[in-house]
């Protein structure tokens, strides 16, 4: 959805999106993956930054990719290295 958003923003193709997905695998948020986001903390951490992080402390990722400084701030506070990819 994010992507999806993001590229009509930049007044990108959907098609690109649905490339780039088809690429890579998507995980669906269980019920602990929403406690696990409840627990997190920071004062301006968003709904979905907490469920991104925490899906990424569930599956024990190595680094976590964004562009955005506020979840790139809370994704650094869980202990994650955080990447910011070129454009």
């Amino acid at each position: 959805t994010e992507l999806y958003q993001l590229a009509a923003r930049m007044h990108l193709p959907r098609r690109h999106v649905s490339g780039a997905l088809n690429e890579i695998s998507l995980i669906c948020p269980n019920v602990d993956t929403f406690k696990v986001a409840g627990r997190l903390l920071g004062e301006n951490l968003r709904s979905l930054d907490a469920l991104h992080i925490a899906a990424a402390i569930e599956l024990e990722v190595d680094g976590f990719v964004t562009y955005d400084l506020r979840q790139a701030d809370a994704a650094q506070e869980a202990g994650f290295e955080v990447i910011e990819p070129k454009p």
